[in-house]
């Protein structure tokens, strides 16, 4: 139950819960002082997550057989209290209770005041009374102010994690956000989908300067987790380096979000990057065009790319230092060349991509590449011209590096669109990616 406040804390609003139950004996509560300590904690806990519980005590009348030490009422007044809910004596008194909790949730009061927060984890009592005779007030006990990071339980520090991972606005963090970009990827094994971030110094300075956990969560449409992985590590100067952190799953067709979080494992101060990707059916026949990985030269750093491994988010495996497995679908990565995530500077002259193309059932295809830029909203398509650097075959795919010379671009959003058309049947495909010019 005390972990179940918990969890509830990461929920916002109030929450109710109605607790049909015999309660603790008096006795209990008496002799066995940790457990008393332990059941006002979990009551405490309740309160401060915005929970008040209306507890019902299905003993009923029939407690009026039982001795005072063994009867539950006081433990279910207690929960009650605390929580800033209401006790109701005799579960055979429907109307009572039904009148009494819709009265209590249907109309209530919020207040509040500013308070020093203080990172020591105690519990600070509240008390409220109103001036106007005849009124019973319901109210929370108290609050608990945060603790440091280090004094969190297992279980708690799951809590943290999962509200950075599936809450856009984690309730007691505001987390770095991170560019991000997810590709699917097709080859003769089936369908892929490689994610990735990079790690701007200014905004992690003070998230990376201790040991850094860095985890991965990816779920499907119907809000099933089908992978996570975590990895606990020491991030190199990204003052020096410029960092990209990837992974590369295996899913079915379908619609995904993934999140990427890293986190100082002192203070709990944290990182994330998110996103959603579409991995399509695969083609049975005509032209696929994978989704480009977008390439800009790199300053004066070089790129390092690490890469999250393991079974699952128990493993804690460390992180692979190489770019084995990203190179397998883009094989012109060079520590020269950074990825693109959803920005380009506005001074840049050319842009670089890797592009994945495969033929199905086209006999005799000769395919011709063409691309264009298009402002958003509106605007007019602008063609760009086009110049195949490198290229190699791997299995069925053709993987090719491509580079477009970039006019110079107004501040904004812009559309580029990569177009492959096969000269003898005229089938084409395309794919797009959205960018920013800042």
């Amino acid at each position: 139950m005390t972990e179940l406040a918990k969890t509830l804390r990461y929920i916002p609003g109030n929450k109710n819960i109605v607790f049909f139950s015999a309660g603790y004996a008096r006795s209990t509560l008496a002799r066995d002082i940790m457990f008393q300590k332990n059941f006002e904690d979990m009551c405490k806990q309740f309160g401060s997550s915005s929970c008040p519980i209306y507890t019902v005590n299905t003993m009923g009348s029939r407690s009026r057989f039982m001795s005072p030490d063994d009867r539950g009422d006081q433990s279910l007044q207690n929960l009650a209290a605390f929580s800033g809910g209401q006790y109701f004596e005799d579960v055979a008194k429907v109307e009572k209770i039904e009148t009494g909790i819709q009265n209590a949730i249907g109309n209530y009061y919020v207040l509040g005041y500013s308070i020093d927060e203080k990172w020591d984890g105690q519990f600070h009592e509240i008390k409220v009374k109103v001036k106007r005779e005849g009124c019973n007030v319901s109210a929370q006990s108290g609050y608990y102010n945060p603790k440091p990071f280090t004094e969190f339980s297992e279980f708690e520090k799951q809590l943290h994690l999962m509200d950075l991972a599936f809450n856009e606005h984690p309730q007691f963090q505001s987390p770095f956000e991170l560019p991000f970009i997810a590709l699917p990827c097709r080859d003769e094994s089936g369908t892929h989908l490689v994610f990735m971030t990079d790690l701007p110094w200014e905004g992690l300075k003070e998230i990376i300067r201790q040991q850094t956990e860095v985890v991965y969560v990816v779920i499907d449409q119907d809000d099933n987790v089908i992978e996570s992985k975590r990895g606990d590590v020491q991030i190199p100067d990204i003052s020096k380096k410029q960092v990209v952190y990837y992974g590369i799953i295996s899913p079915k067709p379908g619609a995904y979000d993934c999140v990427m979080i890293l986190r100082n494992l002192v203070t709990g101060k944290a990182a994330r990057a998110r996103g959603a990707a579409t991995v399509s059916q695969p083609v049975l026949s005509g032209l696929q065009l994978d989704s480009p990985l977008l390439l800009v030269p790199t300053g004066d750093k070089d790129v390092a790319y690490f890469r999250l491994t393991g079974k699952d988010n128990k493993d804690k495996e460390a992180v692979d230092t190489s770019a084995i497995g990203l190179k397998d679908f883009f094989p012109f990565l060079s520590n020269r060349l950074v990825p693109v995530m959803d920005e380009i500077q506005r001074e840049t002259s050319r842009v670089l991509a890797i592009v994945r193309s495969m033929v199905f059932n086209v006999p005799n295809a000769d395919i011709e590449f063409s691309a264009s830029l298009k402002p958003s909203p509106g605007g007019e398509e602008v063609p760009l011209s086009l110049s195949i650097l490198n290229g190699k075959r791997q299995g069925k795919a053709d993987i090719l590096l491509l580079e477009f010379p970039f006019p110079e671009l107004k501040l904004g959003e812009y559309t580029l669109t990569i177009v492959a058309m096969d000269k003898n049947s005229e089938a084409k495909t395309e794919v797009s990616r959205t960018i920013r010019v800042i």
